[in-house]
């Protein structure tokens, strides 16, 4: 393999993905990168039609570009290059260019979901303005609110997100499946959530092992454990200095991937300026199921409800449209 090759996809691989399932193939040939999909990566229900490997994938892509510049080649990207093979997402060909060092691309390594309480900092209009430049696609929009009262009545829609995994078998059982419990776990498989980076104090991590059981789950959500971890999760949004949503128009897969790319920037973005980021992207792709009918058996009536609620709180609050796709939200500080 060509050295400048192994560097590039060494960088594209640090790309964000679902519970870290990375679900990646890559086939190379000379300077000729095709990367595919892993459906059996992830196997969860935030996952339908692939669509959180998509984001994943645009990620990816992203990193890699950057990568590229960084070392005097440049990448044609072809999306979905084979319409007989669904798991084919792009083909990439290098050729030679003047090599360029962006900060985003000095980012890549230093990028992580935090998931801990933040910190106040203050936020400027420049700052807010150049994040939604980021949203170079036809149809995306960044939308970016540093109001204190708006991100309260955001936390209590976004806490949704962490209310639903213990409440809905299927999304506990692959958040389970995904928990590396100690380092040499964590290193020998190379993927999963570390338990470390969940942001759990000392007390909790004792007790959360415990949780894996659905059995234990079930019994003691009928006294409201469920309501427990919305509001804990309603804390740590409130600790935000931002809020940003990602929408973009249209729910086909190349839409996805485009936008995966632009995800990918913004968190880069952020971690050049010093600043953590959350994605809360499972509701996201919770809500566009719900609109589509895809949770059938899978969520209770008041669920998907309020699935639907949230979805069109969100739209009506950033502006877009009902028929505008809300990719990811993140909480910023």
């Amino acid at each position: 393999m060509d050295p400048r090759i192994k560097t590039i996809l060494e960088y594209a691989v640090m790309a964000p993905s679902g519970d870290n399932c990375q679900p990646w193939k890559v086939c190379v040939d000379g300077l000729k990168v095709d990367l595919f999909n892993v459906p059996d990566r992830d196997r969860s229900l935030y996952n339908l039609k692939q669509r959180a490997s998509l984001i994943a994938h645009g990620a990816f892509l992203e990193n890699l570009q950057l990568a590229a510049r960084s070392i005097g080649l440049k990448g044609h990207i072809e999306l979905l290059p084979d319409p007989g093979n669904a798991k084919h997402v792009a083909t990439v060909t290098f050729s030679n260019a003047n090599a360029e060092t962006s900060e985003l691309f000095k980012a890549i390594p230093l990028r992580c979901t935090n998931r801990e309480r933040y910190l106040p900092v203050k936020i400027s209009d420049e700052q807010v303005k150049h994040w939604q430049g980021l949203a170079t696609g036809d149809g995306e929009k960044i939308w970016v609110s540093c109001d204190q009262g708006q991100i309260r009545h955001l936390a209590s829609l976004l806490s949704w997100n962490d209310r639903l995994v213990f409440e809905v078998p299927a999304l506990h059982q692959f958040l389970f499946e995904q928990i590396r419990w100690n380092d040499e776990e964590a290193r020998t498989t190379g993927d999963g959530l570390d338990i470390k980076t969940l942001g759990l104090n000392p007390i909790d991590r004792i007790f959360f092992r415990l949780f894996k059981s659905w059995a234990l789950i079930a019994s003691i959500n009928r006294i409201g454990f469920s309501k427990i971890i919305q509001f804990k999760a309603k804390q740590l949004v409130n600790s935000s200095s931002a809020i940003a949503i990602i929408t973009m128009q249209g729910a086909d897969s190349k839409n996805y991937i485009k936008s995966g790319a632009t995800w990918q920037r913004l968190l880069l973005q952020l971690a050049s300026e010093g600043l953590h980021a959350q994605p809360i992207a499972g509701l996201a792709c919770l809500m566009q199921s719900a609109k589509e009918d895809l949770l059938e058996n899978n969520v209770t009536a008041r669920q998907h409800s309020c699935l639907l609620n949230a979805r069109s709180d969100l739209l009506r609050i950033t502006g877009a449209n009902d028929s505008d796709v809300i990719l990811a939200i993140f909480r910023v500080g």
